[in-house]
């Protein structure tokens, strides 16, 4: 064996010590706090809330159908899509869309039929809705005699709307037009319960 102060050890090194010093440090290194942990998830869930409500409130939502007014369109305790997106930029519905609105000094939201835009002229005679001067094709509407009602002409950017139920409805015969602000979103679709599962008829009724 080589002696003296150059001596040194030609002979094969066992690297399996060195390998597992270096694993260790890494994974000490990988491994992060508590504190670190429930910081990401505390970010997660922040992100998952945002996300969730911007599609509540921007882009759809579901509602459920409280009450008779839009039978036999919709029922009691039925669960509808609504998109929210359909009139943003000044868009304006089309008549005949199915929409949930807002009643001015009233909580809640209310789904109705569009039946007037803006510039048309309504009247209500014998249990039938005239547009300028025109009879609406309503086969929607399956309810017995309703009120006439006078002539009335949509302001600008508001509409007129009325539930398919004429005989028991609460809508712009009685609470006005509606300004385009007070319209939350548009009825797509039944999604409950599933054996009425279907898309809305949103058919103009002037044009039928």
């Amino acid at each position: 064996m080589p002696s003296g102060s150059n001596a040194w050890w030609n002979g094969p090194v066992n690297r399996s010590d060195t390998s597992r010093k270096e694993g260790l440090r890494l994974s000490q290194k990988e491994k992060k706090s508590p504190k670190s942990e429930a910081k990401e998830w505390l970010i997660s869930i922040a992100w998952a809330v945002g996300i969730a409500l911007v599609i509540h409130f921007f882009i759809f939502s579901f509602t459920r159908v409280d009450g008779p007014s839009m039978q036999p369109t919709l029922f009691t305790d039925e669960r509808v899509l609504i998109t929210k997106f359909d009139y943003w930029f000044g868009g304006m519905p089309d008549r005949g869309d199915i929409v949930i609105v807002r009643f001015p000094g009233q909580s809640g939201y209310y789904v109705k039929r569009v039946i007037g835009l803006p510039g048309d002229t309504l009247v209500v005679r014998d249990s039938t809705v005239y547009v300028n001067g025109n009879p609406l094709s309503e086969d929607y509407v399956q309810c017995g005699p309703y009120e006439d009602m006078a002539s009335v002409t949509v302001s600008q950017d508001c509409i007129f709307v009325m539930g398919d139920n004429r005989a028991n409805s609460t809508d712009s015969r009685i609470v006005g037009e509606l300004n385009r602000s007070q319209i939350v979103g548009k009825a797509r679709l039944v999604v409950w319960p599933f054996d009425q599962f279907g898309a809305l008829s949103h058919t103009d009724p002037l044009e039928e």
